[in-house]
């Protein structure tokens, strides 16, 4: 009899033993699980973090894709050709720029888009102030087409024409200058061209003008 109670007692002190044993293993596992859960969600978190930070928002930058076609007439023909965009680092901004033309800087606040055969043919690139004076700005430009001819007039070829602009021209015997106003509130611009009798690329360098845009 006291040994069936004797054997009683092991098997029960057995039972409690692995019962204990189940418990602590169960614990220790969802104690494993909790802080392998966690250590996923920091890596998650940490990964994030990293993303929101290395990845610049693009709700503010201006996206342009990198050619578009222009069209313009020389000497009666009229051309089609695929203008690439080029930045000025000197003015902040971006153009669509023909291959037989390109862009430099001349002095702060200055650049010049030139004919590669031709040099002397070329515009200048002014991006003015939001609160430029127009009429003090008109007068300016007409001082200096005199520097051409001291007959200033308005512009009339169509191509010259863009909304909310204004065009004046003077020539002489070989050369035509030509100056456009954007009255753009958002992008006010004014371009001066520079061409020839025999190289009058206006109409190109307008379209070129057109496609001009301050980088966000």
């Amino acid at each position: 009899m006291r040994k069936l109670k004797f054997f009683t007692v092991i098997g029960i002190s057995a039972l409690l033993l692995s019962a204990c044993g189940a418990n602590d293993a169960t614990k220790e596992q969802v104690h494993e699980n909790s802080a392998a859960e966690q250590n996923l969600q920091d890596k998650t978190n940490t990964k994030n973090g990293s993303l929101e930070k290395d990845t610049p928002s693009t709700d503010d930058e201006l996206i342009r894709l990198m050619e578009q076609n222009l069209t313009y007439s020389i000497n009666g023909e009229k051309i089609e050709e695929t203008a690439f965009l080029t930045n000025s680092d000197n003015q902040g901004y971006s153009m669509y720029v023909l291959p037989q033309f390109e862009l430099t800087s001349e002095e702060p606040m200055k650049d010049i888009l030139y004919l590669k055969e031709h040099d002397d043919v070329f515009m200048r690139i002014e991006l003015l102030s939001e609160d430029t004076d127009w009429t003090a700005e008109e007068s300016t430009t007409k001082a200096q087409l005199k520097a051409v001819s001291n007959h200033v007039e308005e512009a009339k070829e169509d191509f010259l024409k863009a909304d909310q602009s204004a065009a004046f021209q003077a020539s002489n015997e070989e050369e035509i200058m030509t100056a456009v106003l954007f009255k753009n509130e958002k992008n006010p611009l004014k371009v001066t061209m520079f061409t020839k009798k025999g190289l009058d690329y206006r109409q190109a360098f307008m379209e070129m003008a057109k496609t001009i845009e301050r980088n966000q």
